[in-house]
């Protein structure tokens, strides 16, 4: 069995590298990385910081597994407002450039607000989902 650290484990005083390093320390061997509303740091990462961070994580024997689109939370896919589903549409097509950049096998995209969504949530969610990755 493998243990994986969520990137939100740590405190957000880290930089990706510390951990990255953090999670070789307790000697889990994968790490998810949070996409997080109000940093939103990832969105800042070229294809070339995105190939350093991967070797990081290669040198330290630590697999990014997959990616975690907490943004979701704030920028949600099933929101009745059609700009936060537009934004959560775009956050999840660099999320899934990210994700194959990184060698990362798996996106977490979190539902709909039980409480905050309409009605219609689970078609708004699918219709987001199906506009990142298509057919």
């Amino acid at each position: 069995m493998k243990i994986g650290m969520n990137s939100g484990t740590f405190p957000a005083s880290l930089n990706p590298a510390q951990k990255i390093e953090a999670t070789a320390r307790v000697g889990a061997t994968g790490l998810e990385i949070n996409i997080d509303a109000n940093q939103l740091w990832t969105q800042r990462l070229d294809k070339a910081a995105r190939a350093n961070l991967r070797q990081q994580a290669r040198d330290a024997g630590v697999e990014i597994t997959s990616l975690c689109m907490n943004a979701h939370w704030v920028f949600n896919l099933a929101s009745p407002d059609v700009r936060i589903r537009d934004l959560g549409v775009s956050l999840l097509l660099d999320a899934i450039e990210m994700a194959s950049d990184l060698e990362a096998r798996a996106i977490l995209i979190p539902g709909c607000d039980q409480d905050q969504s309409p009605e219609n949530k689970w078609e708004l969610f699918c219709n987001g989902v199906m506009q990142a990755i298509g057919p």
